[in-house]
């Protein structure tokens, strides 16, 4: 009897532990999904200014807006259910655009470890003001804005397009762009550098000749 009573607690005491873990691989899960939305959402913002650019002047000149698009980064994070921690751009263009978004995000839950009185109950996951739950699901994802790669017709007259899709229409524009998930950062974080349009070239005069 008394070795039946033990094993039934030995069982139970598993039980709990598996119920555990798979809670905290859903805190992580739910973690990376919301760090994903939040790297897309912050990308989109650029998405939305490259779209009306080429729609409208024809030139793609989205550059990477920190603070709002960290805002955007924020509301998703929170719609998902975690803290936005970290958030960074970048690109392969000297840092000029920051087309590439990686963002860090915390999980709102918390997983403390259990107490021998039974004061804490193995399904709370209430984060405390003590700091003594550990947060259960950090998470991080990278976005990066993907332009077309060829576009024609920004002649007067011609019809304007891009990977061979007319550009009649400001949901065409965006058609044209996208933000996809990857897993590399750009070379460069982005400086912050306002952009200039280079000026033209201008040929110095041309010294007096003083040949007879």
């Amino acid at each position: 009897m008394l070795l039946l009573f033990s094993l039934t607690l030995s069982l139970l005491a598993l039980v709990l532990l598996f119920l555990r873990i798979g809670d905290a691989n859903t805190m992580r899960s739910r973690a990376q999904t919301a760090a994903d939305a939040a790297a897309i959402a912050a990308v989109s913002v650029m998405k939305d200014e490259a779209a009306e650019g080429l729609y409208t002047g024809g030139y793609v000149m989205a550059r990477w807006d920190p603070v709002t698009g960290e805002r955007r980064a924020e509301e998703y994070a929170e719609a998902n259910g975690a803290v936005l921690t970290d958030i960074r751009a970048s690109d392969d263009s000297m840092g000029l655009y920051g087309h590439t978004v990686r963002v860090e995000v915390r999980g709102s839950a918390c997983q403390a470890e259990l107490a021998d009185d039974g004061s804490q109950h193995w399904n709370d996951t209430a984060c405390d003001d003590e700091g003594e739950a550990e947060h259960v699901g950090n998470a991080a994802a990278i976005a990066t804005l993907e332009l077309p790669e060829e576009c024609n017709g920004w002649f007067v007259g011609e019809t304007k397009s891009c990977d061979g899709v007319a550009i009649n229409s400001l949901a065409a524009a965006r058609s044209v762009i996208d933000v996809t998930l990857t897993d590399k950062e750009g070379e460069y974080l982005f400086n912050g550098t306002p952009y200039e349009e280079p000026s033209p070239s201008v040929s110095p005069p041309a010294e007096p000749s003083t040949s007879p």
